[in-house]
């Protein structure tokens, strides 16, 4: 076999010969050999691209996939015909998409059938090990591309990898829609749905009617119940997350009991599915946030109490999401699938070469990701697979919503399909995401990013305008934003407050406020008390956590859904470590004493989600009502966010939100009578009355007034 000389099927009628020895020219004669026929290349044409010669040749016949073919020549040549472009075409997306539902393993007590999709092998067979009998069986190659087995007998917990020899080559790989896994994604497990059922718990969440109730908290699983010297029996797992009855060093509740008084109505968790970088097996396996995926339909095996048993992990996530559904908290699930952990090893890689990623015009992966590879989540099986997994880590986990990452790497149509298919299963279920202007090979138009909001109406984004206006430019750590006098983006606070439906002043604005997701801090970056420690801290710290609260408050008062970050009510810090994902837990851990220590900041937090609770008219539903029902003006640094004639969400018609930006205390007259909700570093329900009075809101702080 000549390693200089390769050729490529690169269209239904388009052969690519490349030559890095030199040892070809125009008057060569090649055939292609295979599937019992003979078949003419006619030249075409030939250029250079670096040490490459590349010939184009052009065949009248069309070839049939699953057949091996070799490109032999006069003088020697005898090389296999590898699938390239050809897998990228829009003819093979639509003649090789598969709509049936059985894709992965069926398990049955009496059989079970194994349906794969790779159109262009030319074998596949299975390895399957069942109790101490190993077998390999052959596939038999069936409708688009599919490949079906069917084995008699009892198969559960059997252990089993696929053997596909495509384009000359044999592979082995796991199943891409594989359910359960050995440790470290070594082989796909056979599951008995019937042996991991666990019941969801959702008759016990409240209703939850529109996506601007929503008041997300993200957290991780490891650092959930992590730190030393803290009374979780399954530190680091998805059982110490579901933990109940647990008190820090001052007596105070923590885990989940915590999130519980706190009053949130929604939990995300860092990527659960199994990804790379942690070895399942290690006493204390290497801490990672999780988004470099390996199997997207199996949990990952280092929050498992036992990554040995491929039940564990199954039944013991299931356990932590009914756990927050009996506390009245939904879960999302922080989902990544706009590349892969190793592009050459995942499974949907080795079966279908160069479909499931994007490529330049030299056959090179694309990364705008920062990855290595971006997911062409445009072609039509690809958009399949991830569809069809969302669907099932909702239907059979009972996960409430899902943050896409890197969202804007993803299409437009893919997020709508998700849209769709998930509001048949669940109409409240969120779906939002990162949706950043991403460098991909997709144009503008195409791409689900904020830009492209209209396009997207039932789905929410990360407000970077928020973010950046509030606390100051994530990526210049000595600028300040609002809360700590950095007023270069004062102008558009009323955009802000407004759910970003203003067109006025912002970057991005949004059709409708459930697309704004409010936050100033997120696992990415510096956490926020780090940050504004970076820009502030030449004020004193009694300033720097004055920033932070009315920094949260913010994204408590304003209009779209606000996002919290484990630990920012209790000024949660990393001793200043960007980007944490693979620092020690002594970084990274939640630090549960914190939250007394920074008691009344916690208890101003409570209060703020109370009230926000409280009054529908801090979660407006539509740029309608915004339009209609808020007013806000600005006297100098003071803002004046009115929320009038708005009796018919709350027992409350009017209601005052003033915010002081300044040094200085502001002083204000307040006629007639008011019920005071917030002032200061206190915030409750339970209203104070003010009536006729000269009201004080102290610097950088807020009040809120009711009648």
């Amino acid at each position: 076999m000549d390693k200089h000389i390769f050729a490529f099927w690169d269209d239904f009628q388009k052969i690519i010969i490349e030559d890095y020895q030199q040892k070809i020219n125009d008057t060569n004669q090649f055939m292609l050999v295979g599937n019992d026929e003979q078949i003419e290349l006619l030249f075409v044409s030939d250029y250079y691209v670096g040490d490459g010669h590349i010939f184009e040749y052009t065949i009248k016949h069309e070839l049939l996939f699953g057949s091996e073919y070799r490109v032999v020549s006069d003088n020697g040549i005898n090389v296999v015909l590898e699938n390239r472009n050809i897998v990228r075409t829009a003819e093979f997306d639509k003649r090789f998409y598969y709509d049936g539902d059985d894709l992965g393993v069926h398990y049955l007590p009496t059989q079970t059938e194994f349906a794969v999709w790779t159109p262009i092998a030319t074998e596949l067979l299975l390895w399957v090990k069942n109790a101490d009998k190993t077998l390999i069986k052959r596939f038999t190659r069936s409708e688009a591309g599919v490949w079906r087995l069917q084995l008699k007998g009892d198969f559960e917990l059997s252990e089993y990898l696929l053997l596909v020899k495509v384009n000359g080559l044999w592979q082995v790989t796991t199943d891409p829609y594989a359910r359960a896994s050995t440790a470290n994604a070594e082989r796909s497990v056979v599951v008995n749905p019937a042996s991991v059922q666990v019941d969801a718990q959702k008759n016990f969440l409240p209703a939850f009617d529109f996506p601007t109730d929503a008041i997300i908290y993200e957290t991780h699983v490891r650092d959930f119940s992590i730190q030393d010297g803290q009374v979780f029996a399954n530190k680091g797992k998805f059982l110490g997350m579901s933990e109940r009855g647990l008190a820090n060093d001052a007596g105070d509740s923590i885990g989940i009991d915590y999130l519980t008084e706190l009053g949130v109505t929604h939990v995300q968790v860092l990527p659960v599915f199994d990804f790379g970088r942690s070895d399942e097996l290690a006493e204390l396996p290497a801490y990672n946030w999780g988004y470099d995926p390996i199997q997207y339909n199996v949990p990952e095996g280092s929050y498992a109490t036992d990554a040995t048993q491929p039940y564990s992990r199954i039944i013991e996530l299931k356990q932590m999401i009914a756990a927050f559904h009996m506390q009245g908290i939904r879960v999302n699930m922080d989902v990544v699938y706009n590349h892969v952990f190793e592009a050459g090893q995942f499974a949907y890689g080795v079966l279908v070469p160069g479909y499931l990623f994007r490529y330049d015009a030299l056959n090179h992966l694309l990364d705008g990701t920062g990855c290595g590879n971006d997911v062409a989540s445009e072609r039509r099986m690809v958009r399949k697979f991830i569809v069809e997994s969302i669907c099932y880590w909702a239907t059979e986990y009972g996960f409430d919503g899902f943050r896409f990452d890197l969202m804007g790497i993803l299409d437009i149509d893919t997020m709508n399909a998700i849209r769709e298919a998930i509001n048949d299963i669940d109409s409240s279920m969120l779906i939002y995401g990162e949706g950043w202007n991403m460098a991909s090979g997709i144009e503008e138009k195409e791409k689900a990013m904020a830009e492209n909001a209209q396009s997207l109406p039932q789905i929410g984004f990360f407000n970077a305008d928020f973010r950046d206006a509030i606390k100051g430019s994530t990526f210049q750590h000595d600028a300040r934003g609002l809360v700590a006098n950095g007023f270069e983006r004062l102008p558009i606070i009323a955009s802000l407050l407004a759910g970003s439906v203003y067109q006025t002043g912002i970057a991005v604005h949004f059709e409708e406020p459930s697309q704004s997701i409010n936050y100033v801090s997120c696992h990415d970056n510096l956490i926020l008390f780090d940050r504004i420690l970076r820009s502030g801290m030449s004020d004193g710290m009694s300033r720097v956590y004055t920033y932070q609260q009315l920094a949260l408050a913010l994204v408590l008062v304003s209009q779209g859904i606000p996002f919290l970050h484990a630990g920012d009510e209790f000024f949660r810090t990393k001793n200043g470590v960007e980007d944490s994902y693979n620092a020690p837990d002594a970084i990274n851990m939640i630090d549960w004493n914190r939250r007394s220590e920074f008691k009344t900041t916690v208890e101003y937090i409570k209060g703020l989600i109370a009230i926000r609770k409280m009054h529908g008219a801090f979660r407006m539903k539509s740029a309608q009502e915004i339009f209609e029902h808020v007013k806000i003006t600005s006297n100098n640094l003071n803002i004046y966010y009115d929320l009038f004639n708005v009796g018919y969400c709350g027992d409350y018609n009017d209601i005052k939100v003033i915010i002081n930006l300044s040094d200085e205390e502001l002083a204000i007259d307040l006629p007639l009578e008011w019920q005071c909700f917030a002032e200061n570093s206190w915030a409750s329900i339970s209203a104070k009355t003010r009536k006729n009075e000269i009201i004080e809101v102290a610097a950088h702080t807020l009040a809120i007034y009711m009648r």
